[in-house]
């Protein structure tokens, strides 16, 4: 059997009473746009992107999650689509954005058509609560229902395509009443500021941008000793870029950041063991710095410079990776091993877990 395409939409709709019957075109656009708006709202997830209640997609997310149909059938509709993300892969095993999206998908409709608690399943795959909710509304929007006329078989990136049972419509209706509960989730950042009002917050600038932190009131002392330094915290995910603790245990300074994965050639990519970065702080702007690996950033925020060394990282593979190691020195020899090191082995990609 031929392995799957990762790339491939297939998507078909047929009439139950006269399979060579035509489809209404605004059926047709009505199920393209929910199975276009899942792929958007998975798209911004794996971006890293904050949830917004209102406004449409940035940009970026749709040149790369945009749906493109590669071939038709007249009649009954059956459509090969794909994702607009041309970018290739560093190796075959590392996905890029359109097909880690497409992968996500799939386990999100594959949830749907079986799974009894849909929002608790969906939420481990989308941890950001009004998210996961989005996504539960979108997958009811492209699903049938009992009274349908119409049958719809969808494949996302497998060679197995899955007929959207209308009987599971009522369970994934049901799910739209139960939100999601909040997940653990550990951030790491500089403490930048602590108010010591009714409200108990603090704000954590991180890699993945700015956090609010809700603590306890018995939390203020110690939280007050941290603040200017590198912390981690384990919390509870309310909504997106908000988190709580209630426990001294949940917060701990550490002495640098480790980079368990990072943003390369167009994907996330996590790496064989944390690229450890050394954070000083000084005149208002972060100094980032790996001396295995000669990397160095001045920056106003933890995120622009993680992009600064991300993009660092990514000269450093071209001109030494890419290069041919018969040009090259004893010494970028070794810089080279240690680069390709430094990659997994096993293609796992951030987002999906």
């Amino acid at each position: 059997m031929p392995a799957p395409d990762k790339k491939k939409i297939a998507f078909t709709i047929k009439s139950i009473k006269d399979p060579d019957a035509p489809i209404p075109a605004m059926l047709v656009a009505e199920k393209f746009q929910s199975l276009q708006n899942l792929l958007y709202v998975i798209g911004d997830f794996l971006e890293g992107n904050p949830y917004r209640t209102g406004g449409d997609f940035p940009n970026p997310v749709k040149e790369k999650y945009t749906l493109v149909v590669k071939d038709l059938e007249i009649g009954s509709v059956g459509a090969t689509l794909g994702i607009s993300d041309s970018q290739q892969g560093l190796f075959p095993r590392f996905p890029m954005a359109g097909e880690k999206a497409i992968g996500l998908a799939h386990e999100i409709i594959h949830i749907g058509q079986t799974d009894d608690d849909i929002s608790e399943k969906i939420a481990e795959k989308i941890p950001d609560e009004q998210r996961a909710y989005r996504v539960i509304q979108e997958v009811d929007h492209l699903w049938p229902d009992a009274r349908a006329s119409y049958s719809f078989r969808l494949g996302l990136g497998s060679s197995r395509s899955l007929q959207l049972n209308p009987l599971r419509k009522p369970v994934i209706q049901q799910a739209l009443h139960k939100i999601p509960e909040a997940t653990d989730k550990t951030i790491i950042g500089r403490l930048i500021q602590i108010r010591v009002d009714k409200k108990h917050e603090c704000r954590i600038d991180t890699p993945e941008g700015e956090y609010s932190c809700k603590y306890t009131p018995e939390l203020e002392k110690s939280m007050k000793n941290y603040v200017g330094n590198l912390v981690s915290i384990v919390g509870r995910m309310k909504e997106s870029n908000k988190i709580e603790i209630s426990s001294e245990k949940a917060i701990e300074q550490i002495p640098h950041l480790p980079l368990q994965e990072i943003s390369f050639k167009n994907s996330r990519v996590l790496l064989k063991h944390p690229l450890v970065l050394e954070i000083q702080f000084d005149d208002d702007e972060y100094i980032l710095s790996n001396d295995s690996f000669h990397l160095l950033s001045t920056s106003a925020s933890l995120k622009q410079g993680i992009r600064e060394i991300e993009e660092e990282f990514a000269t450093l593979w071209d001109e030494y990776v890419e290069a041919d190691p018969e040009t090259l020195t004893k010494d970028a020899v070794e810089l080279r091993v240690k680069l390709l090191a430094l990659m997994t082995q096993d293609g796992d990609v951030v987002g999906n877990a």
